[in-house]
């Protein structure tokens, strides 16, 4: 789908610009779309961290006795983090 996006200013409109992705910056669906995508992430990561999400910023906590355990946690997290990123 390719929006066009223009600006309108005093009755002039600006060239229109294509986007593929997301919604307009300044867009009323922008913060909407972000509480979706991040929404369940802490519900898929929760198994090995807990995690504090707080507007656009993300926090994922990670702690072990255990030196090895806890750098098991750490890859998986953020495998778990790129996965769901890169879709």
């Amino acid at each position: 789908m390719l929006n066009r996006l223009k600006i309108y200013l005093h009755n002039k409109s600006s060239i229109g610009l294509g986007s593929r992705h997301g919604a307009p910056q300044g867009s009323v669906l922008g913060p909407l779309q972000l509480n979706v995508y991040i929404n369940n992430f802490p519900c898929i990561i929760n198994k090995v961290s807990n995690t504090i999400l707080f507007a656009d910023d993300t926090n994922i906590l990670v702690s072990s006795d255990d030196l090895n355990e806890l750098n098991s946690k750490i890859k998986f997290s953020s495998a778990l983090y790129l996965k769901m990123v890169s879709k």
